[in-house]
């Protein structure tokens, strides 16, 4: 942001990011594995196991249906890695504007995100696909909302404790 009165320039906070990404990549994975089964069928571990496939390839697919720790957190990691690249998106074009924009940015960025996958990603792992539905666009969406606020949310944070401690 362009301070006009001191001329700086704000550049996004790291902090920030990474905070807003460990629980945007959580509720990527929680919104994965709650909305999907519902609205496409499956269980959670089925779509975790989806997910992970992505890194480890189709030795994790189902049918196994059950739980799997493997599965899980490599489902997790990406989640988390998902979550990391939404925010980033989010803070570097959309972090000037405050929280309302940072929820439609965010949104925005996750929806980019699902666009890229839902063109690029079937052409390097074909069983992927699967998860490429509307569902997973809103997901997208939503999850990408919550990072792009709690960025907002964070940096805020931040900033209030550095004026405060200018201040003193």
């Amino acid at each position: 942001m362009v301070n006009a009165q001191l001329g700086e320039r704000r550049f996004a906070d790291g902090t920030a990011v990474v905070s807003a990404s460990v629980f945007g990549g959580l509720v990527f994975l929680s919104l994965f594995s709650l909305l999907l089964p519902m609205t496409d069928g499956g269980s959670a571990s089925t779509v975790q196991r989806w997910i992970a496939s992505a890194m480890f390839g189709e030795s994790i697919l189902p049918p196994p249906t059950h739980f799997s720790a493997l599965a899980f957190f490599g489902s997790l990691l990406l989640s988390l890695l998902l979550a990391l690249s939404v925010t980033t998106l989010s803070a570097f074009v959309f972090h000037r504007f405050g929280v309302v924009v940072g929820l439609f940015g965010g949104a925005a960025s996750g929806v980019v995100h699902f666009a890229f996958l839902y063109l690029l990603w079937p052409l390097f792992s074909i069983w992927w696909g699967a998860l490429l539905t509307t569902t997973s666009a809103a997901i997208f969406a939503i999850a990408g909302s919550v990072c792009g606020i709690l960025y907002e949310v964070f940096e805020e944070e931040r900033e209030d404790v550095e004026v405060n401690r200018a201040r003193s």
